[in-house]
């Protein structure tokens, strides 16, 4: 203690107090302050909203339930960024409407040139279209068999679907389907993949706007969820850190060689999803190719936006959706963009190990078959089937192929399944006992080679398959 002036003692307080206590205040005063996050967002042109309107800083303002976000730069979606998704849904389509869905996707495909090139999904893809092959755990994929692009447009356009295939039947789950391949598009990609653009491609899109269960025995043996989920709203945290942004095409009734417009409540139901997670609506018009060709170009000239601003959810429970505004004032006359978002603390979201895509897989190249080879083993009477690979997978390092060999008519076969090894630079001709099967048996045949990654497909009619001397 000391003496005033005035006699009066006074207390002095030790450095060493002030310190703590200033320290103890000023970890008051961050522990108050919200972590913050940068993540990105695009805007995507619609209706009424035009990139060019969104595409200076300074014009912009950004909030999120009426909370200021910075902006701190817009830019045009660069070519390569991001992911590029697009979902055939054949579970929530009208068998009669199958091969318009594809030839949609694959005559899009065959057009466009992005870099990397769009991961194509199926939900519930029919038999006729698609072969399912399993290198191992979390190694599955769909290999599309069917017939080529020019061939589904022709049936299409037609309305004829070919005899051989009216009598394989396509079993639908009534959304089920639909609802997992969502999920996994959740669970399969984080912040580094954004913006992730998913083109949805479906005559119905009910199950986005109020989920719905059906009778489970129905959909065995798929599982039977538990709950009643709205998809935009489930899991927002994996939409929204990924920057999910769905683009629903809508397919309308196929009358024969005529596609109709779609019903208004259809477009109403995908209008809802585009709505809640900025995109825009398509319906399906012209040749197969065209509508979806026109919304991923018209999609690519969005601008991506770089955000900053606190955090909305502490990745523990269940985030609540907020409205994510950005307002462009343009000559007086501002104008909005809106969707559903959260802000998740920095790394708290990672992909799930379940309910990973399982893509749909376009074949690299055809193979080469002929029939009546001559195994070392085997009698002149056994049936064969000669495969041919193309030169680039002959001459690529040794490794195993995988061959899948099924008949799409014939119930009672099972799939059948080899695995051999090729050599670098060998004769590139494979020679398959065919099990069970007899001339005149349409069949399918899908080839993997695991070093290179290349896929053929092939079909067909096996005739004259007895081997040689």
């Amino acid at each position: 203690m000391g003496r005033s002036g005035d006699g009066r003692f006074r207390m002095f307080k030790q450095p060493s107090v002030v310190v703590a206590a200033l320290s103890l205040a000023l970890a008051f005063a961050f522990a108050a302050e919200p972590e913050t996050r940068t993540f990105k967002v695009l805007v995507a042109p619609g209706e009424g909203v035009s990139s060019s309107a969104f595409s200076r800083v300074t014009d912009l303002a950004a909030t999120l339930d009426k909370q200021p976000y910075t902006i701190r730069s817009a830019e045009p979606l660069r070519p390569g960024e991001g992911r590029t998704v697009i979902v055939v849904d054949f579970d929530e389509t009208s068998p009669e409407n199958h091969a318009c869905l594809m030839a949609e996707a694959l005559s899009a495909m065959k057009r466009i040139h992005e870099n990397p090139p769009p991961v194509l999904v199926a939900a519930l893809p029919p038999l006729r279209f698609a072969s399912d092959v399993s290198l191992g755990p979390g190694q599955e994929l769909n290999v599309y068999s069917g017939d080529d692009p020019e061939a589904l447009a022709g049936e299409c356009e037609s309305g004829n679907t070919p005899k051989v295939w009216r009598s394989v039947g396509v079993q639908q789950s009534g959304g089920i389907v639909s609802f997992f391949v969502f999920q996994a598009l959740r669970n399969s990609y984080t912040a580094q993949d954004a913006p992730v653009r998913v083109f949805w491609l479906a005559e119905k899109f009910g199950n986005f706007a109020e989920w719905t269960l059906p009778d489970c025995d129905y959909i065995e043996p798929f599982p039977c969820p538990t709950s009643n989920p709205a998809p935009p709203f489930k899991d927002i945290e994996q939409v929204a850190e990924a920057d999910l942004t769905f683009f629903p095409v809508v397919f309308g009734k196929r009358d024969k060689g005529r596609i109709e417009n779609p019903p208004g409540a259809r477009v109403k139901e995908a209008e809802l999803l585009a709505r809640l997670t900025g995109g825009f609506v398509s319906t399906v018009s012209g040749k197969p190719g065209d509508t979806l060709v026109s919304a991923l170009e018209k999609s690519s000239q969005g601008v991506v936006l770089t955000l900053a601003g606190p955090v909305t959810t502490d990745g523990r429970g269940r985030a609540k959706a907020q409205t994510l505004t950005i307002k462009a004032g343009v000559e007086g006359q501002p104008i909005s963009w809106q969707r559903r978002f959260v802000v998740n603390p920095e790394g708290s979201v990672k992909p799930l190990p379940r309910g990973l895509l399982v893509p749909l897989v376009v074949p690299s190249g055809q193979l080469g078959l002929s029939y009546g080879c001559q195994t070392p083993d085997a009698s002149p009477e056994d049936r064969t089937l000669a495969v041919t690979l193309p030169p680039e997978v002959v001459q690529a390092p040794a490794g195993q192929v995988e061959v899948y060999l099924d008949y799409p008519n014939e119930k009672g076969l099972a799939k059948q399944r080899t695995t051999l090894a090729r050599t670098q630079g060998g004769t590139g001709s494979m020679c398959l006992p065919l099990i069970h099967a007899q001339d005149g048996m349409r069949f399918r045949i899908v080839v993997v080679d695991r070093a290179s990654g290349w896929v053929g497909a092939a079909n067909g009619v096996l005739s004259d398959t007895k081997g040689g001397q």
